[in-house]
């Protein structure tokens, strides 16, 4: 079976019209089974609210699902986003936008909306799974008579129960059950949205934007990296607080130049480990991107 993370930042109806609505935590969760794949769909619940929700959505999903019904500001940020982070997207048929993303150098193709869900599970099927399992963290919370639950999205290798992991702080737990779907599974690899019935610390011992992992993922505080800039607004002040997003992570920050790269000063310990955006508070939104070293 196939698992799959799709973001789709730029229209609810179309999000669920492709899944069924799974909870909701500054992003709204849809599930979708298709063809023997199982898909989680993340959509922001407010992009005027919670802006940093574009670049939640974006960084933690393997590929993007763009409508072109409104080709507005929204739909424009986004784009922008997904080429920053060279995420595969693809393009609903509403309006021919062809001649705006081909100059962005994207990954793309433009879908009807019935071509979307087989699409999604194609790319699913292909999906290649290997190393220790890694979960992002975006919810924890009691539950009586079963003890600390975890709330994630398995964003690497193989999660099976009785796994005995390290949460970002330092501390130990053991799996006690899993659920996909609100069904009990026995394991569970990338791209599954999981609820994880634990052992070893409670709800309040890991909090959103973690990770567990087999060996300790930390937190960070700052960092240097080689950055894209939006070809639409590039200028950056290093006097100017920014948000930095990656994963269920968001931070204020600060950037200054560092030679050929770029530093990065966190207002508070966060964990980078893989892509992130940073975002700013005045249009064009979305500023740059990079990878953690």
């Amino acid at each position: 079976m196939g698992y799959l993370v799709v973001a789709l930042p730029n229209d609810p109806e179309l999000a669920a019209w492709l899944g069924k609505k799974n909870g909701e935590n500054g992003i709204v969760f849809y599930n979708r089974r298709e063809g023997g794949s199982v898909l989680t769909i993340l959509a922001p619940a407010d992009l005027n609210g919670k802006f940093y929700a574009l670049g939640e959505v974006l960084t933690i999903a393997d590929v993007a699902v763009i409508s072109t019904k409104s080709v507005n500001a929204d739909f424009g940020e986004a784009v922008i986003a997904a080429s920053l982070l060279k995420k595969k997207v693809l393009f609903t048929k509403d309006n021919d936008v062809s001649g705006i993303v081909g100059r962005l150098g994207l990954d793309y193709e433009l879908v009807e909306k019935e071509e979307i869900l087989p699409k999604l599970s194609e790319i699913a099927s292909g999906k290649k799974v290997d190393g220790n399992p890694i979960i992002d963290i975006d919810k924890a919370f009691p539950v009586k008579g079963v003890g600390t639950v975890l709330l994630g999205v398995v964003a690497g290798g193989t999660v099976n129960k009785h796994d005995e992991l390290v949460t970002s702080q330092g501390k130990k737990l053991q799996v006690r059950s899993i659920q996909v779907q609100d069904e009990d599974r026995g394991s569970a690899t990338a791209g599954a949205r999981v609820g994880l019935a634990v052992k070893g610390v409670d709800d309040t011992d890991v909090g959103k934007g973690e990770a567990l992992a087999k060996e300790r993922i930390g937190m960070v505080e700052e960092l240097t990296a080689k950055l894209s800039f939006n070809p639409l607004g590039s200028d950056f002040s290093e006097d100017t607080q920014y948000t930095m997003v990656s994963g269920f992570g968001v931070a204020p920050c600060k950037i200054s130049k560092d030679g050929s790269d770029y530093k990065i000063r966190l207002g508070k310990p966060m964990q980078v480990r893989s892509s992130f955006i940073i975002l700013r508070d005045k249009k064009p939104r979305v500023l740059c991107a990079g990878t953690a070293p």
